[in-house]
């Protein structure tokens, strides 16, 4: 006798299977659509007093201030991941990654809580 639960729900070893073949397919399709994806810079992000350094970013109150990273193709779309002091994510009021031909321009405003955050910047390109 087999139960309606053997029946309808696969077992975790085929889901985990298909969702491997799901996001191979994935990745194929966009590779082809598309260019490819690459890592194009990890700047620190920081309110107040809190950097300074040379691959940092000031985030004012009130506006905005970018800063262009070089892609080395024409960049399709462009995002950031939060990977370090993530904690400080709340102090940055703005973070927006937008394509501009061969470069993806960063835009950041900041709230007048001292913080610091590093991101990486990927870009898909041509």
């Amino acid at each position: 006798i087999i139960s309606l639960k053997e029946i309808f729900v696969p077992s975790r070893i085929n889901m985990s299977f298909s969702s491997v073949l799901i996001v191979l397919a994935i990745f194929i399709v966009s590779e082809r659509v598309h260019g490819r994806v690459v890592s194009i810079g990890t700047p620190v992000i920081f309110t107040g007093t809190n950097g300074g350094g040379q691959d940092e970013i000031q985030a004012p109150v009130g506006y905005m201030a970018t800063k262009s990273f070089y892609a080395g193709g024409t960049v399709n779309g462009a995002w950031y991941t939060p990977y370090d002091n993530i904690g400080d994510l709340g102090t940055i009021a703005t973070i927006d990654v937008q394509p501009q031909g061969q470069f993806a321009q960063l835009s950041v405003r900041g709230t007048t809580t001292n913080g610091r955050v590093r991101i990486r910047i990927y870009a898909d390109i041509n």
